[in-house]
Protein backbone atom coordinates (compact mmCIF):
# COMPACT_ATOMS: atom_id res chain seq x y z
CA UNK A 1 0.00 0.00 0.00
CA UNK A 2 1.09 3.66 -1.07
CA UNK A 3 1.79 5.94 2.13
CA UNK A 4 -0.35 9.40 1.48
CA UNK A 5 3.20 11.00 3.03
CA UNK A 6 6.86 10.63 2.65
CA UNK A 7 7.55 8.15 4.75
CA UNK A 8 11.33 9.60 5.21
CA UNK A 9 11.74 13.34 7.05
CA UNK A 10 8.67 14.76 8.39
CA UNK A 11 9.62 17.66 6.28
CA UNK A 12 11.20 15.67 3.89
CA UNK A 13 10.66 16.02 -0.07
CA UNK A 14 10.79 19.13 -2.67
CA UNK A 15 12.41 21.54 0.33
CA UNK A 16 14.79 19.29 1.76
CA UNK A 17 14.95 19.37 5.63
CA UNK A 18 13.69 23.00 5.79
CA UNK A 19 9.64 22.97 7.09
CA UNK A 20 7.72 23.86 3.51
CA UNK A 21 5.60 26.21 5.72
CA UNK A 22 8.79 28.39 6.18
CA UNK A 23 9.76 28.22 2.80
CA UNK A 24 6.51 29.13 1.29
CA UNK A 25 6.60 32.44 3.80
CA UNK A 26 10.10 33.08 2.96
CA UNK A 27 8.64 33.21 -1.10
CA UNK A 28 5.69 35.24 0.14
CA UNK A 29 7.90 37.91 2.10
CA UNK A 30 10.56 38.06 -0.43
CA UNK A 31 13.08 37.19 2.75
CA UNK A 32 16.47 36.23 2.02
CA UNK A 33 18.79 33.26 3.31
CA UNK A 34 19.68 35.49 6.54
CA UNK A 35 16.41 36.41 6.93
CA UNK A 36 15.52 32.79 7.76
CA UNK A 37 14.02 31.79 12.01
CA UNK A 38 17.13 29.68 12.45
CA UNK A 39 19.88 33.25 11.44
CA UNK A 40 17.38 35.90 12.56
CA UNK A 41 15.00 34.95 15.80
CA UNK A 42 12.89 38.50 15.03
CA UNK A 43 11.22 36.57 12.36
CA UNK A 44 9.77 34.02 14.42
CA UNK A 45 6.81 36.28 15.31
CA UNK A 46 6.23 37.29 11.71
CA UNK A 47 6.64 33.16 11.04
CA UNK A 48 3.75 32.76 14.11
CA UNK A 49 1.58 35.50 12.56
CA UNK A 50 1.49 33.89 9.17
CA UNK A 51 0.19 30.39 10.52
CA UNK A 52 -2.25 31.85 12.55
CA UNK A 53 -3.56 33.86 9.37
CA UNK A 54 -3.47 30.69 7.29
CA UNK A 55 -5.35 28.96 10.23
CA UNK A 56 -8.27 31.01 10.21
CA UNK A 57 -8.35 31.57 6.36
CA UNK A 58 -8.58 27.22 6.48
CA UNK A 59 -11.74 27.50 8.90
CA UNK A 60 -13.43 30.13 7.28
CA UNK A 61 -12.93 27.47 4.08
CA UNK A 62 -14.38 24.56 6.24
CA UNK A 63 -16.76 26.37 7.89
CA UNK A 64 -15.10 26.41 11.53
CA UNK A 65 -13.99 30.29 11.82
CA UNK A 66 -14.38 30.21 15.40
CA UNK A 67 -12.49 27.50 16.72
CA UNK A 68 -9.54 28.37 14.13
CA UNK A 69 -9.69 31.67 15.94
CA UNK A 70 -9.14 29.97 18.76
CA UNK A 71 -6.53 27.99 17.45
CA UNK A 72 -5.06 31.03 16.03
CA UNK A 73 -5.06 32.94 19.17
CA UNK A 74 -3.57 29.97 21.08
CA UNK A 75 -0.97 29.93 18.54
CA UNK A 76 0.27 33.37 19.05
CA UNK A 77 0.36 33.39 23.02
CA UNK A 78 3.11 30.39 22.60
Amino acid sequence: MDLPVASGRSFGGQYGWISPFVMEVRNDLDLQLNELPSKNSDMIPVLVQKAAEGIIKEGQYIGRQREAEELANILREK
